[in-house]
């Protein structure tokens, strides 16, 4: 009987905001990390509006991700790095026809071992890319009810330009 390892950190996935047909970066976050020398996981997200189509390595080196069916990441050293922070970078595509909404992104089947093969858990908080259509700021947005269509013939500043009057004559 082998008793279950006690939870001693925290993989945290970051969260971002994507028009679709771009790219997006979210980072993968280790906190509270008591020293292992491999560390591995699925990566489960919204197939619906993301495509994982990349990753970097954060403050661990040499991690090897799967792209495909089965995305799956793992790093492995010969002795025990108790590095915390961004640890990898995961790069999404934002699907050209997703809808607008989140994306969770989940890491799930987490192993990790110590050099000497000790077992140690980490909880998993999820992330997720928020998508939306239109960006605030955007240049080429309406204003319902006020008439205003930034950036198209006959906006507010083209009409300003137009119908401004002097208020005085110049002598």
């Amino acid at each position: 009987w082998k008793a279950a390892p006690v939870i001693s950190g925290t993989l945290t996935v970051g969260s971002a905001g994507a028009q679709p047909g771009k790219e997006v970066t979210v980072s993968v976050n280790l906190s509270e990390n008591p020293g292992v020398a491999l560390l591995g996981f699925y990566v489960e997200y919204d197939k619906d509006r993301l495509k994982l189509v990349g990753y970097e390595d954060g403050s661990l080196t040499g991690w090897l991700v799967s792209v495909g069916l089965q995305e799956k990441a793992l790093w492995s050293t010969h002795s025990n790095s108790d590095e915390s922070g961004e640890i990898l970078k995961l790069r999404f595509q934002v699907l050209e026809d997703a809808p607008e909404g989140d994306a969770v992104i989940s890491l799930t089947r987490v192993e990790a071992n110590t050099e000497k093969q000790e077992d140690v858990s980490f909880a998993s908080e999820s992330g997720a890319v928020t998508v939306k259509n239109k960006i605030s700021g955007d240049a080429n947005f309406s204003r319902p009810g006020l008439g205003i269509n930034v950036g198209q013939p006959g906006s507010l500043r083209n009409r300003q330009k137009k119908n401004f009057k002097r208020p005085f004559k110049k002598k």
